[in-house]
């Protein structure tokens, strides 16, 4: 992998996220934000991948662990940061930002090494599997990248209650059986997702540990590689915008590489050598860096594969982006996690990361002594001789 040298590119990157520790165990989006609880748990994601994660029960680890239970609703078990967690006018809901952020909390606290972790008392709304399905058949499928994540959340907070009770995970099963009767002969989920590409593909990401962490084969999966292929950009990014998106990219690459890396191995080297080239000079990723490109990038990126109502759709958005519309993003519509589009941000790295750690995982062997996450989440990754 050109521009990657093990040692030196690990330590840049702890020293950048170093930089952005902000006292009393809280971290920053990225160097201009402010602290916050995701960052937070953001950059013990990254501590974990590159196995730097502080001593368990030591000053730096308390501080981390005390930081974010300081957020956690004693009533309901919900962790939110405040009132600035409200998205304004934007697509997530206080209900899925307070889920977000309980999910990751809980995730960051577990890999600090706290035990017992602590109850979810919300979760008795889906205690039985009526309960679960009406919130699985009642979300906007009309949106199955967004969706996915709700159903993500429930299925980390089912394996969370079953590991603090030593039960099994019941309802892990539930959401596993619903999502295999509702999905498309495509692969995907989704109303109209054959027509909705990019969105499906995103949103199909969010269940394969469903399946993977289970040992259990993927349903339909041919079907979800190839269409994955035929998303790469020129570029080599999977996002529709130019530059691609940390979210969006690390989706496609993920799914290609646990699905059939031998497979999309064409397609993932074009896309982490330019990952590595866009690499920002202080160790960090931005969320997409955005090159210069003119009417070639927007012709040369049409896919014949997709439907026209598809194609018209990204060039519209690859317009505006060129246009200068996306200088700025908003993790998950947050006030307070607003980031320049160019700045390297704790997310984007964790991610572009996933990607780099798992590609060297399964074809390379650089020696970079990645650590996985042991649990099926976002993190995890099955080693060879696990499978």
């Amino acid at each position: 992998m050109a521009g990657f040298e093990p040692e030196s590119y690990r330590q840049e990157t702890l020293k950048w996220l170093a930089g952005l520790r902000s006292g009393q165990g809280a971290y920053r989006l990225w160097s201009g934000g402010v602290p916050h609880l995701l960052p937070t748990a953001f950059a013990v994601f990254l501590l974990e991948l590159f196995d730097a994660l502080p001593v368990c029960g030591s000053a730096e680890s308390t501080a981390i662990v005390e930081f974010l239970l300081g957020h956690r609703d004693p009533d309901t078990g919900l962790f939110t940061h405040g009132s600035s967690d409200t998205p304004g006018g934007r697509i997530h809901d206080s209900e899925y930002v307070g889920m977000q952020q309980t999910h990751f909390a809980l995730q960051a606290l577990k890999i600090l090494g706290m035990d017992p972790l602590p109850a979810l008392p919300f979760m008795d709304r889906w205690a039985t599997r009526d309960g679960l399905e009406k919130t699985l058949a009642g979300l906007d499928w009309n949106n199955p990248w967004l969706v996915s994540n709700t159903v993500m959340f429930l299925y980390g907070f089912y394996r969370h209650d079953a590991d603090r009770k030593g039960d099994a995970p019941v309802g892990t099963q539930w959401i596993r059986s619903w999502l295999e009767a509702t999905q498309r002969p495509s692969g995907l989920w989704g109303n109209d997702a054959e027509r909705r590409v990019y969105n499906a593909i995103y949103g199909a990401f969010h269940f394969l540990f469903f399946w993977l962490g289970e040992g259990l084969a993927v349903p339909r999966s041919g079907s979800l590689l190839e269409l994955t292929k035929t998303l790469q950009t020129t570029e080599g990014y999977f996002a529709h915008t130019r530059g691609g998106g940390a979210c969006e990219d690390y989706d496609c690459a993920d799914l290609l590489l646990k699905l059939g890396a031998a497979g999309g191995k064409p397609v993932l080297d074009r896309h982490v050598a330019r990952m590595l080239q866009d690499r920002n000079p202080d160790g960090g990723y931005c969320w997409a860096k955005k090159r210069p490109a003119g009417p070639v990038f927007l012709l040369g990126n049409w896919k014949p594969g997709l439907c026209l109502t598809e194609n018209r759709r990204l060039l519209q958005q690859r317009l505006l982006d060129m246009l200068g519309f996306n200088r700025y993003w908003y993790y998950s519509g947050i006030r307070d996690l607003k980031c320049p589009t160019g700045a390297s941000d704790i997310w984007s790295t964790w991610f572009r990361n996933l990607v780099l750690a798992e590609y060297d995982h399964e074809f390379v062997g650089s020696g970079a002594g990645w650590r996985f996450r042991t649990f099926p989440s976002m993190g995890w990754h099955p080693t060879k001789d696990t499978r």
